[in-house]
């Protein structure tokens, strides 16, 4: 998907599984940190980096990488409302499915 593609769908949302769905964000691309043979470091947080759009353009956030299986978040993956459902929704890119993210710390990352 191109950015003027996902760009439109940010700004006028589409339908996933049947309903309406209002995006908040795509996110493009989830870079888990990779520690290679020195294993992970010792004490201090570590974020993986999300890279996507908001309404706004490009932008790339961070996560606390011990949350970041929880979240559910993934490669290619929009964010926002739908339509008869409580809560932050995720849909696959070609919106064929869709699953309620749970609140947990990383609800207001997309926020910031």
């Amino acid at each position: 998907m191109d950015k003027v593609t996902i760009m439109g769908k940010l700004g006028i949302g589409f339908t996933a599984a049947g309903r309406k769905f209002t995006p908040k964000v795509f996110i493009l691309m989830v870079d888990e940190p990779d520690f290679g043979c020195e294993g992970r470091p010792e004490g201090g947080k570590v974020f993986a980096e999300l890279y996507g759009y908001d309404k706004t353009g490009e932008r790339k956030w961070l996560l606390e990488d011990k949350y970041l299986i929880s979240s559910g978040f993934d490669d290619k993956m929009w964010l926002g409302t739908l339509e008869g459902v409580d809560g932050v929704v995720a849909v696959t890119e070609n919106a064929d499915s869709w699953k309620v993210i749970s609140n947990g710390p990383w609800v207001d990352i997309f926020d910031r």
